[in-house]
């Protein structure tokens, strides 16, 4: 179960998201909610007249601050109209980016939720932030779109299976979830059979180690028929009418995912379903 729960605030549609999120499995959970608002003093950018005057940035940051502070309270007036457990804390940081000072917040929780754009508006996307925290915090990152359905009844789940530590380590994290879901499916997109890969029964192993939790599962294996892994999932989960995504977050080198494309990028920037990644 859940007990300590972080939402780290990015500035990005997605936020509002995330904070539904947070509030309702605090709820589900009796567990504590910390939001985290990260405030960077501002990176020195050169001008036609060298660097722009330190009096400046410090203006930068003043501003950034009160805004910051404005936005708490805000949250915890909103936070304190809801029967949870709560804080907000305003982080200002020099040496680190936001990114990273929620990252280190979320090492002491249970989960951390970061907010995803609607899918096809990636254009400004909070994509460093989950990156950061599924890279660094050590926990499970639930990525939220701005468009989901933020309702943790969840009838169906699906998991992205693959025989990997990623994916494995999703699965273990998604437990408290597991537990409450009236449907489990373990979606495999072209298995290979072998010593090596998913065995001579893609699913089995995975699915009999569930069954010991008494969790009922259904192995489901499907062809990608052209489309990415990434999109095969998305496809399914929106046909089954799914309510949340289990994956392993960078299986392979986010390098070779940034360059040539993978699951992970595909299901955090296009899935308008919630996704918890592990890493």
């Amino acid at each position: 179960m859940f007990k300590d729960i972080t939402v780290a605030i990015t500035r990005f549609d997605g936020d509002q998201a995330a904070l539904a999120a947070g509030m309702q499995l605090a709820e589900v959970n009796d567990a504590h909610l910390a939001v985290v608002i990260p405030v960077e003093y501002p990176v020195p950018v050169p001008s036609e007249w060298s660097f722009y005057p330190y009096t400046m940035y410090g203006a930068f940051y003043d501003d950034a601050l009160k805004s910051a502070h404005a936005l708490a309270d805000n949250l915890r007036e909103k936070l304190g109209r809801q029967a949870i457990r709560f804080e907000v804390r305003v982080e200002s940081t020099i040496l680190m980016t936001g990114a990273q000072t929620c990252a280190m917040h979320a090492h002491y929780s249970d989960l951390v939720i970061v907010g995803a754009n609607a899918p096809g508006q990636n254009k400004h996307s909070p994509e460093n932030t989950f990156i950061e925290l599924l890279m660094n915090s050590g926990r499970p990152v639930l990525r939220v779109p701005q468009s989901a359905k933020t309702d943790f009844g969840l009838g169906r789940i699906v998991i992205a299976w693959q025989p990997c530590r990623e994916a494995a380590r999703a699965v273990h994290d998604a437990l408290p979830f597991l537990r409450r879901a009236e449907n489990i499916d373990i979606l495999m997109i072209d298995p290979k059979v072998g010593e090596s890969a998913h065995g001579e029964q893609p699913g089995a192993d995975i699915a009999a180690h569930l069954a010991r939790h008494d969790l009922k599962v259904r192995v489901v294996t499907l062809p990608a028929m052209g489309k990415t892994a990434g999109d095969a999932i998305i496809e399914y989960s929106k046909q089954t009418d799914a309510g949340l995504i289990i994956a392993g977050g960078y299986s392979h080198a986010r390098f070779q995912e940034f360059i040539l494309g993978g699951a992970t990028r595909d299901l955090s920037q296009h899935s308008p379903v919630p996704i918890l990644f592990s890493h």
